[in-house]
Formats: C-alpha cells, structure tokens, sequence
C-alpha cells in the first residue's frame, strides 16, 4: 500500500487541478494571510436627473460581458443617491408658497423631498409640532442644510410595472389637497403645473395627472402617515404646519391598521371619488369605507360579472369608476321606485350608481359569443346591465330592507353581509352636500 501524503502535498495537488483563472491572487504588498476582497459600487434601478453620469465616473473593475448583462445594463439606468439633488420644500401650503418651492420634476421616476429645518420625530409616540413654522419659513434659505431629513416619492409605474416617468411639463409646486365632499382622512400631496416659477401664476395652472389617465396624480395621507423612513420628512412637515391635526394623524394610523386586517382592497372616503377597478375576475367589490366617525368594510358583488347561470367574468381590462347617486330618470325600475316612493308619502330610495370615468386598459370581451347582457364598459357613461329593453344601470339600494328566505342555510349570514353593506356605503353621504 502506497503511504498517504501530508497534508501540504494534498493541498497543493488539490490546487494544481484546479484552473489557473480560479486561483486567488494575493496582491504583494498584502500579508499572506490576508484574504483578497473585491470592492463592489451597489445601484439602484432609478433614475433622477445626471445620476447616470456621477455612476459612469467613478472606475470600475472591468468584468466579462455576456449578451444578458448587455441587455440588462441596457434596460436599468444605475442610479447613485447625492443629497445634494434633493428637492428643498418650505410648505406645502398653497398660501405659503415661494419661487423657491418650484420645481422640474421631468426626467425622473421620484423624486427626494427635504423640507428645510424641521426636526424630525415619530408622529406615533410625540404628535405635537415642534417648530415654529413662521420662523421656520423665514429662515428656511439662510441656515445651512447639514443632516437632510429626505422623503421619497415616486410617480407611477407602466403597464409593465416599471418606474414611470414624470412628464417634460411636470414643473410646478408640490401642495397639500383637502377634498371638500369626503372625510379629512382623504387629504391628497398632488403636484400642481404652472407655468412659471411665480406663485401668482396658481390660477393659470393645473394638477399633474396619473399617466394615460385625467384623474389627478395624488398620495393619499393614509399612504403618508404609514410608518416609513421614506416618508417621515413629509409627516413632520403636515404636522409643523397644521395642515394636518395630531387628532386627525392618529385616527390615520388607527384606520392604517385594521385597514391592514381587510387584505389589499379599495379605500372609499366621500362619494363621487375615482378609484381604479378592473374588469376581470381580480375585482372583487371589496372597500374599506370611511365615515365622518366609524369605518366600515363592504362586499358588493362584482360589478362586471355575470351571475346568470354560473359566476363569469365576460370582459378584461381596468378603468377608473366612481359612484354616484342615482338620477329618477335613469331607468323604468328607477323610475317605478321614486312612484311609489311618491304615492306612499315616503322619501325617494337612495340608490348608487357606477360611473366609468377613463379606462385604463383597453376593454376586450373574453367569451365568444357572448350576447352582451352585462353591456361593454364605455368611458363616461353608467355601468348597465341587462338587454334590450331591459337595459338598466347597476345601482344598489341604500334603503333597502331585503329579507331572505329562512331555510337557507346562509341566509343569517347573507343577511348580516347585506346589513354591513347598507351602513357601509350609507358612510360615503356623510360629506355629501345634498345629504338629507
């Protein structure tokens, strides 16, 4: 039997099978036991402004490139984070506002806001303002900006779930919007387009839209209070302002937790608000409703599906929609109810209605041959259903006491459903101006 070699000879024959490509190499000013490292520059997939030209500056160690690597590097533009491209804001007040407080948004896919000498502190455990905001907007340009304070927001995403752009016109102010016909708990960061620097200039001007869409581009404040580093700058400016009240910031945060409970579905704040809806099987008519003092969830049916014979989903795409009150005149069934309603000495039945406002992505029908009874979605008008004759809108009856039959086995439970729908969607009039 041959003898076993020592564990020099091992080792060194292990090595010599290995390629020389792979062997580590030790630079010779470094000790012999210190391993080699690599340093590795780590980007981003964004893109703000010239930052691919601080990126494509700083040397890098040349690799081998593969036709996939090409056409990945070809599809990301890298991005590297300067603070010094942050966008200073003062307010977000539009009575407040200064030339300084323009911005050019074009170019991008977000963009890092800094407000300028705010302390910064966690709305969950200390809600009171922290600053004077008179002093803070006079002093905003004269006192240094040393440890920024930055919150990120991002325009939209493509039909492919890209960063979006913002558009070549996108210059203007950032300000905080208050819906007058819905809950507080509905205030808006929209972006308003004007077309020079002067505040003066507001009235001639007009709010950035969502892409392919002429719905406002907006970022609810429940999307704001949420607890993230990434928005921090933006909470502590509402608050240091009062644009937004300590009382009103933590109902938000109430409402983001059991709003987090209900899994990812629609949140309704005031009537006649859009909201995005889809087509197919993935809307499934589920809402978090928010009142004036309570909060709901409803599940309506789905307003695209047929229920005929077996639940079908006949077309696809996506829209914008909102609801509305009924008009009498809409339909024959409407029309007989305001009759009765008249000959009993009753109030009119309250009734919503679905209004498609912009669609999205393009409507197609999915079954052939389908004899059209739930009717093609067309932008501005009412959602229907039905043929002929019998064609009416989709409305559901706020006043509606509906009694199932008792030897169902669910009939307790669809019951109790209906009744937390009514008390849901009855909260989307508690704004409303012609509320009785």
């Amino acid at each position: 039997m041959l003898p076993r070699p020592n564990g020099a000879l091992a080792r060194q024959s292990h090595l010599s099978r290995r390629s020389p490509a792979f062997l580590p190499r030790r630079h010779p000013l470094l000790p012999r036991y210190v391993c080699p490292f690599r340093l590795r520059l780590f980007v981003l997939p964004f893109s703000v402004g010239n930052s691919f030209q601080i990126a494509s500056s700083i040397p890098q160690a040349s690799r081998r490139a593969t036709p996939q690597s090409e056409s990945l590097t070809s599809k990301i533009e890298p991005f590297i984070y300067d603070y010094t491209r942050a966008r200073f804001i003062s307010t977000l007040d539009p009575s407040r506002l200064t030339p300084s407080d323009y911005q050019s948004l074009s170019k991008n896919t977000y963009v890092a806001l800094c407000p300028r000498n705010l302390r910064s502190y966690n709305p969950l455990f200390d809600l009171g303002p922290k600053v004077d905001i008179d002093a803070s907007v006079s002093l905003q340009h004269d006192t240094s900006y040393t440890k920024p304070d930055v919150s990120f927001v991002q325009y939209a995403r493509d039909e492919h779930n890209n960063p979006a752009f913002f558009p070549d016109d996108a210059k203007g102010f950032f300000y905080y919007f208050t819906p007058s016909k819905a809950s507080p708990v509905g205030g808006q960061l929209r972006f308003r387009i004007t077309p020079s620097a002067d505040p003066t200039s507001w009235s001639s001007g007009r709010d950035l839209c969502w892409p392919r869409s002429d719905i406002e581009w907006k970022v609810h404040l429940m999307t704001i209070v949420r607890v993230h580093p990434k928005l921090a700058a933006l909470r502590t400016l509402l608050l240091a302002e009062k644009l937004v009240s300590p009382e009103l910031m933590e109902r938000c945060m109430k409402l983001v937790k059991w709003r987090g409970t209900l899994g990812p579905q629609t949140v309704l704040d005031g009537l006649e608000l859009p909201f995005l809806t889809s087509f197919s099987y993935h809307d499934r008519g589920r809402f978090a409703v928010i009142g004036r003092e309570e909060e709901k969830f409803v599940h309506v049916r789905p307003f695209f599906r047929d229920l005929r014979y077996r639940p079908v989903d006949p077309y696809t795409g996506s829209a914008f929609c909102r609801f509305e009150l009924y008009d009498s005149k809409c339909s024959r069934t409407m029309r007989h109810d305001a009759r009765m309603a008249t000959e009993n000495n009753r109030p009119l039945p309250r009734q919503l209605v679905l209004r498609v406002l912009k669609i999205i992505d393009p409507v197609s029908c999915c079954i052939p041959g389908y004899d059209g009874f739930v009717n093609e979605p067309r932008e501005g008008e009412l959602m229907t259903i039905g043929l002929g004759n019998a064609k009416r809108p989709w409305h559901y009856n706020l006043d509606t006491e509906a009694v199932y039959p008792a030897h169902r086995v669910s009939a307790w439970l669809s019951f109790k459903q209906l009744q937390q729908n009514l008390v849901g969607l009855r909260l989307l009039l508690d704004y409303h101006t012609d509320n009785p």
